[in-house]
């Protein structure tokens, strides 16, 4: 059995308030898997995934709602990305991580 080759990235580190945190390349992958690690979490926040285009330019391509404590995963299997970050654009309370892994082209 033959394993496919991850690159990881961490896109938010234990914040406590809104706002985007700083792009990460992500050119030589595909197929995201994006975890959020929420703590300490009564009503919780909103987190989008965004993708870089053109020059410091941003799309949302994935909006998860946390509400409780807990670890969740998203999927993205469509194309590759320039960069990626994660942006809290509403948050009551916790703290939250972010991380991505994608799987390394040829």
């Amino acid at each position: 059995m033959s394993y496919q080759e991850l690159q990881e990235n961490t896109l938010l580190n234990a914040v406590t308030s809104t706002g985007a945190g700083t792009g990460v390349l992500a050119q030589r992958c595909e197929g995201w898997n994006f975890i959020f690690d929420a703590s300490s979490v009564t009503t919780g926040a909103s987190i989008d995934i965004e993708a870089e285009y053109g020059d410091d330019k941003w799309v949302t391509i994935h909006t998860e709602a946390i509400t409780a404590t807990g670890v969740t995963m998203a999927q993205s299997e469509e194309g590759s990305y320039k960069k990626l970050r994660a942006n809290v654009t509403a948050r009551t309370d916790g703290t939250y991580s972010v991380y991505a892994q994608g799987r390394l082209g040829n």
